[in-house]
């Protein structure tokens, strides 16, 4: 008898263990708030790349940094670029147009491990060679995908995240590196603000993960096109948004709510993992509130939240709020952001500036050489933090 009662408690801890491991919630009441939060709590290093004035630029949507350099996006009637870590223009992918491989939009890319460049326009999967050479193009039309948020390539898998204003009949889906589809999540025509805005981002483990600013859930994709479980928040005496049905928000013409049906409400506004499998990002009550930096570790269930975050590193604090981790490296993980030298030259002359104390001097005193350095109408700088492991 005690020998089946051993065997049943032995068997009841790695169920619950691996179900923990499983559904680690993210308890939203024991994250205490504070007055700022720091870089240096979750990246140890930074660098500067300041792009090259051979080539006007405009606004860096999406960027992804790599081992040789940056690439990045500038939206609508502009191509994507890539330059090397010294800010040297090398090439150009594709070109504006209708045409084979041109494009409107150059802001939904993803650079996939054998270095070849997956391009999301007007319904159209468009692939280059590392190189810039145009391979190939696929057409997705027959998913009634229009618009999409994010992708990301892992493997020979591309994982794609359908925007809300997309007429779509899916979340997210998952195709093949040739836009060959695979399955993904079904949304529901009856629910328009719990499938709004969703992203992808990349696991600490390399797994690739959804979530929705309006669900309590974030989800780990599959290969084959399923998902489980990776994240749940638990609001406690906080809520999230409830299930509101067709609830449009009643906007003054400027995107700016003008009722709120329930303004103590939880939202994502980001959600990443860090290499340490610690959480952090936005979140914000309500819908048209301030936006609250997280940080949190799932294993201590222990977190903590502000309104306000410093670079302790360099003493960069104009562009923090536009950070996105999107970035994979040989040595790590990166985030990465830009600001334009106007503003550097601005913030690095202050008086602020000049009494902020940081953790790596010579950080600071980089970013104060390169700004003496900038003219006020050159190009944007782009601003690498490497993510501690």
């Amino acid at each position: 008898m005690g020998r089946y009662f051993f065997l049943f408690l032995l068997l009841f801890f790695f169920c619950c263990r691996e179900e923990s491991g499983r559904y680690p919630d993210i308890l939203v009441d024991r994250m205490q708030e504070r007055e700022e939060l720091y870089v240096s709590d979750f990246a140890d290093s930074v660098f500067f790349i300041p792009l090259h004035n051979d080539k006007p630029l405009s606004h860096l949507i999406t960027k992804t940094v790599c081992d040789s350099g940056v690439y990045f996006g500038e939206g609508l009637g502009r191509a994507m670029r890539f330059y090397d870590l010294k800010g040297r223009f090398v090439r150009q992918y594709g070109d504006v147009g209708h045409g084979p491989g041109e494009y409107r939009f150059s802001f939904d890319f993803c650079v996939g491990g054998d270095g070849k460049i997956y391009f999301y326009d007007n319904c159209r999967l468009l692939v280059y060679s590392g190189t810039g050479k145009f391979l190939m193009e696929k057409d997705l039309a027959p998913l009634g995908i229009n618009w999409i948020n994010d992708m990301v390539c892992r493997g020979d898998k591309l994982y794609i995240s359908v925007d809300e204003s997309s007429s779509g009949a899916y979340s997210w889906f998952v195709t093949d590196t040739c836009g060959r589809f695979i399955g993904g999540k079904r949304r529901s025509p009856d629910k328009w603000l719990l499938n709004a805005n969703g992203n992808l981002y990349r696991g600490a483990d390399s797994s690739v993960c959804w979530w929705s600013r309006y669900s309590d859930t974030i989800f780990e994709l599959l290969d084959n096109g399923d998902s489980r479980i990776r994240h749940v928040w638990s609001w406690g005496t906080a809520m999230c948004y409830p299930d509101l049905g067709n609830y449009r928000f009643k906007s003054d013409g400027i995107m700016k709510s003008t009722e709120e049906p329930y303004p103590d409400a939880l939202r994502f506004f980001s959600f990443y993992e860090l290499p340490d499998g610690r959480c952090t990002g936005m979140f914000c009550k309500g819908a048209a509130s301030k936006s609250l930096w997280y940080l949190y570790d799932p294993r201590m269930k222990s977190g903590y939240y502000s309104s306000r975050i410093v670079d302790d590193l360099s003493g960069l604090n104009e562009s923090i709020p536009r950070m996105k981790i999107n970035s994979r490296r040989s040595d790590g993980a990166y985030m990465c952001t830009d600001c334009l030298p106007l503003k550097l030259k601005e913030w690095v002359a202050s008086e602020e500036f000049a009494n902020l104390k940081v953790k790596t001097p010579r950080f600071k005193q980089q970013l104060k050489e390169l700004a003496d350095r900038l003219d006020e109408e050159d190009n944007a700088v782009v601003v690498v933090y490497r993510l501690k492991k």
